[in-house]
Formats: C-alpha cells, structure tokens, sequence
C-alpha cells in the first residue's frame, strides 16, 4: 500500500513542496493530506503522521518551527545539536522528535541562505564557506536523505507491515565538454595565435604536437570520447554530456559551434548518451544568450533541449533558473559547489525548484552532483589518490541512504594532457566504487 496520512492544518505552498520531497520523493509514500481532525482521528488503517505542537491520536507527531507557514526570506539562526547520531537544526518542543526536519529540508532544498546577503567568489558565485553546512561541518553528508530514512523507521517501527522501502540506489555520470579538441577545429586566427603564443614562450613541445595534431600525424589530445563511451558502457550507465557553445570569450573558448568536425562529435555522443546544454558564463544572468546557445545545440541535433548544467557552475537565484523555466529547460545538472565536494541542497535527491519570492513550486528539475574532479585539483590542491579517498567518502554516504550519486566530471581529465597528467584513471575507479 505504502500509503501515509498527514494532518496538517495550514497546507501552505512552503509546506506542500517540503512534504512532497521528503515523503514522495525521497521515501517513495503516496501521501494524503488531511485539514479534518475529525478525518484524521477516524483513520484507523493508514499510517499517520500529524505536523501540529499536540499529538492527537496515535500519530508520529512531528512539530512545526515555523518557516512553512512564514511570510518573506528573513535571516534565521541555526543551531547544530544531535539526534539519534544525525545532525539536527530548527530544533522544537518534541521529546520523540525533536526538530522540525520538514522547515530544515525546505531551507537546504529550497536554497533559502542564497537569497540572503552573501559575499561572493571571483566570479560572483555563492561559495561553499558562505554555507550554513559548510560552517555546521556537516556539507559532506546528505542530511536531508537521511533525516528521511529514520522518520521511515519510525514509521515502520510504529506500523509494522504498511510501509516498504522502496528506496533506490543510483549512479549518474555526467561529464562537461568545455573545450573538445586542443588543437583542432579552432579556425585559422586562433591556431595561429596558439602557435605565436608558444614560440614567443618557447614552448617546442606544443607546437610540435600541434603541428603534428593537423597533420594528421597523431590524434588530438583531447579526442579520447570513444574510450570515454566505452569506459562508461563498461559499468552498464549512460553518461550525460554538457556542451559549450557559448561564443568565444575569456571564459568560454571551446571549439566553434560552427565547427563541422565538432558537430559530428556532438551527434555522435548523442547515439551513446544524453546530451545537455553547458550554457556559457554570461547566460546566468542573460535570457537571450541563453535562448542562442540552446538554439545552436537544438539545430545540430533537431531536438529541444530540456537539460543543462551551467558554466563555471556560475548561478543567481533565482534568476538563473527562471532563465532556465522561460527556456523550457526541464533538468538542471548544476548544483554542486565548485570548491568543496558534498551537498550544497543537503541531500543526494533530485528536486523541484522552488521560487521563494514568488513563492510557488516550478516544473524545473534540480539535479544536486556531490563530487567534482576539478574541484579536488584546482580547489583542494590534491593528488588523484587523496581525491579518491574523498570520492569513496561521499559514494559511501550516497549508498546509505540509497541515493543517487551523481558526479561531474570534464572531458579533458581523462586525457593525460599538460596539468592533467595522471588524473585520467580516476574517471573508472570512481564508477568502480560507484557500481
């Protein structure tokens, strides 16, 4: 049956939304909602859950704090104790249960902090550090998920044989193409200048490999998509590709989307994968370069785009997403932080994104990723063995909750090629462990 009846006497968009993750989404429960406490006392089959300050009949009793029936984006003070082993804030008046873990999934879900004053990173982006569970300690576990698990043992515990886990265990890698060949396809200016730049820095070895590259003589560095594919294949998973076809600038400076050879690599990623859109640093903030960008990858492979991951991971709340909604993008592959692995939304669940200044749920699919090769390298400063160990970590905490593990990968690190030179084993011995 795997059926649940909840009272709850204000049924507020803020509330419906944080249930409807956490008992829906998370614990796979057809939910039923009650504002009849007459209804509910008469229930004598169903599960029962009540979200009120009284207990009212033999329920699991969760108690409210507050933030679902409040009113704006104001600051709050969070407090970390513990709970049964697991870190709790909004704590409440509750000797069973005692905080609110459906105000404390919609403030991590909901990304409530971001909307607060912040300072912000080089490129305008919300840091890890500027995190409440950054600064809890607790970024590296999917609290959400599991507060989840223990309120389904105690459902189970409190109504034996009416409610199953059917909770399960997924891997989903996905992989951004920022720039998809090293030498090749970059047009006629920029290789000359790449040649002028390497004399002028007596750089013999990259102008010989790129001579080479053109040539004929030897493949890209960069081309190693085949092996990718079949690596990913290996394991029994569909990678998904984000590809940048932004225009070229400081921060974008992939292949030309006009590119005939870089097209056909698109197309032939398509027949193995799903293929997403890696919307360029500007569109974060610009509507209608966003609209161009999907545009190019719809043309070349005559199909609306309904996913995306953004450059640079580089987000704006909630503008950013609205750009996405006013697109018909459906999934978005970009929350994660660039700096630290784990969970900036607090769980390893994928979840609707919900507009708090408008105050309503929307129909665009947020995709949470928990770990990220660059991050290890460029942010951490690790080598490859230090950053598997942290990668295991955080694999081992997405199987606890049987959540999915989703992970960001370039396409670059596999390929052996200048600062990567020795990272390319890790793309397999992550889905390795993942599997």
């Amino acid at each position: 049956m795997n059926q649940v009846l909840i009272y709850i006497p204000e049924l507020s968009n803020r509330a419906k939304y944080a249930f409807d993750f956490f008992f829906e989404t998370i614990l796979k429960l057809g939910v039923i909602y009650t504002q009849s406490e007459e209804d509910f006392k008469n229930e004598s089959y169903l599960p029962k859950v009540s979200y009120t300050h009284q207990s009212i009949d033999n329920e699991l009793q969760i108690s409210p704090h507050g933030l679902l029936t409040a009113k704006g984006i104001g600051q709050l003070h969070l407090v970390l104790t513990d709970w049964n082993g697991l870190p709790i804030f909004f704590q409440v008046n509750n000797e069973v249960i005692p905080f609110d873990p459906l105000a404390a999934t919609f403030f991590l879900i909901s990304r409530y902090e971001e909307y607060w004053p912040h300072r912000s990173d080089v490129h305008q982006r919300f840091p890890a550090s500027e995190s409440a569970m950054f600064q809890m300690g607790i970024l590296n576990q999917p609290v959400v998920d599991k507060w989840a698990a223990q309120i389904l043992y105690m459902l189970q515990s409190q109504f034996p044989g009416k409610i199953e886990d059917n909770r399960k265990y997924k891997v989903e890698p996905t992989i951004d193409i920022d720039n998809a060949y090293a030498f090749l396809g970059k047009g006629l200016a920029r290789t000359l200048g790449a040649f002028a730049r390497s004399t002028f820095q007596l750089n013999t070895s990259d102008i010989i490999a790129r001579a080479k590259t053109l040539a004929g003589m030897r493949d890209d560095p960069f081309d190693i998509y085949d092996r990718l594919i079949e690596t990913t294949s290996k394991y029994n998973l569909r990678a998904k590709y984000f590809i940048l076809l932004a225009d070229y600038g400081l921060n974008d400076k992939n292949v030309p989307h006009t590119s005939r050879k870089f097209q056909a690599l698109i197309k032939h990623l398509h027949d193995h994968a799903d293929v997403g859109i890696h919307p360029g640093f500007r569109t974060s903030t610009d509507v209608e370069c966003l609209k161009k960008e999907l545009n190019r990858l719809s043309q070349i492979l005559h199909k609306p785009i309904l996913e995306s991951r953004q450059h640079f991971l580089k987000m704006n709340l909630p503008m950013t997403y609205r750009n996405l909604i006013e697109c018909e993008v459906v999934h978005d592959y970009s929350m994660g932080f660039p700096d630290e692995p784990g969970f900036r939304a607090g769980t390893c669940t994928p979840f609707s994104f919900f507009d708090l200044e408008l105050n309503q749920k929307t129909p665009l699919i947020v995709h949470p990723f928990s770990v990220m090769e660059a991050c290890y390298k460029y942010y951490k400063g690790m080598q490859p063995e230090e950053a598997l160990a942290s990668i295991s970590s955080v694999i081992s905490e997405v199987k606890n909750v049987k959540g999915e593990f989703s992970f960001l990968w370039h396409s670059e690190s596999l390929c052996e090629h200048e600062g990567w030179k020795g990272w390319s084993g890790l793309y397999e011995q992550t889905l390795k462990i993942a599997t």
